[in-house]
């Protein structure tokens, strides 16, 4: 794989403290690697699929300029893509006092106009908020390889192990072979606390990582986990 290039600020965002934010991204392929000096400040959210791009959610808890990184790996062609995004957060505006109430209404009457809600900082491209009721999407898996590489280590490190898994299956029905970190991401999905987990097949996994590919930068890993299996799970040999 080739060394990642210093990238540049893409874009920049200005945003009143505890405002929404959303960034979008073309392609499915995208991760959210945190703020690039490691600073607090920026909430990760969560993140959607929407047409052939995703879009991360963040919420700003601290005042102070920051600069999130955003990385897109493919695997196949052995590249890594980096962009910036610099983001200002500012303390927020200051509520004028509202006047005093006005005597109620007679019953049954209806107020001749009602205040708008604060409006979302607009991001550019940015998209709408979805109404707050709007229920959340449904996952769809990607569609190539290295997204789906890229999908699974996500939902992995989320602990969504169902979704990881299928995203796994998903890629070896494309290429049967496999990779080694395929294999190496079964095993730490495997051996996960829960109704999918499955200590046989996770051994199993890490132990064709350390047998079949000995040059992978997973390798000490994998032998590692296979090891500890080895020596605390005595049913499985």
């Amino acid at each position: 794989m080739s060394p990642e290039r210093q990238a540049d600020i893409a874009r920049k965002i200005a945003v009143e403290l505890g405002t929404r934010i959303e960034i979008p991204f073309e392609g499915t392929g995208w991760t959210y690697l945190g703020e690039r000096e490691g600073r607090s400040g920026i909430l990760y959210e969560s993140r959607r699929y929407e047409a052939s791009g995703i879009v991360f959610v963040l919420n700003p808890n601290q005042r102070g300029e920051f600069i999130l990184r955003f990385q897109r790996q493919d695997l196949l062609r052995g590249t890594t893509n980096e962009e910036l995004v610099g983001v200002t957060v500012s303390p927020r505006a200051a509520v004028a006092v509202p006047p005093a109430a006005s005597p109620a209404a007679p019953q049954g009457a209806y107020p001749t106009s009602i205040p708008s809600a604060p409006a979302v900082a607009a991001l550019p491209p940015a998209t709408a908020l979805p109404p707050a009721t709007a229920l959340p999407p449904a996952v769809a898996l990607p569609r190539s390889p290295e997204d789906l590489l890229l999908f699974a280590r996500n939902e992995l490190a989320a602990m969504r192990i169902a979704t990881a898994l299928s995203a796994l299956d998903r890629f070896l029905q494309l290429y049967p072979a496999g990779m080694d970190e395929v294999f190496y991401l079964y095993g730490l999905a495997l051996e996960q606390a829960g109704p999918l987990k499955d200590i046989k097949r996770a051994y199993a996994s890490y132990r064709r990582v350390r047998d079949e590919y000995p040059q992978s930068e997973f390798w000490d890993k994998a032998a590692a986990r296979a090891l500890y299996i080895d020596r605390h799970y005595f049913d499985i040999r």
